[in-house]
């Protein structure tokens, strides 16, 4: 998923098609491969990784889809947003899960 954020972030923001989801998208798979690959960052950078950001970009590109931008890589953008979004909100459901249990 690291790699469609960013090759489809890449693809968004030069082909000028919804530029800002697209630099979303790129600073979100930058602080993910980041933390996935153990180094340490910045504190602007931390703030990407929260789940929230995911919905923040589902509902930008969405929102960019509707006001007319219909362009195949924001739509496969979108899609990542949302699946990656709903996993971190089940991600979370379990962990309240397995922290209520005695």
């Amino acid at each position: 998923m690291l790699l469609g954020f960013l090759g489809l972030g890449g693809i968004t923001v030069a082909s000028g098609h919804g530029t800002a989801v697209g630099a979303l998208s790129l600073a979100y798979g930058s602080a993910g491969l980041a933390s996935y690959l153990g180094l340490s960052l910045p504190p602007v950078l931390r703030l990407l990784n929260i789940n929230n950001t995911a919905g923040i970009g589902a509902v930008l590109s969405l929102g960019t889809l509707i006001a007319g931008s219909a362009y195949m890589p924001l739509i496969l953008l979108s899609a990542l947003f949302i699946i990656d979004f709903v996993n971190g909100l089940q991600a979370a459901e379990e962990d309240v899960l397995l922290r209520e249990q005695p």
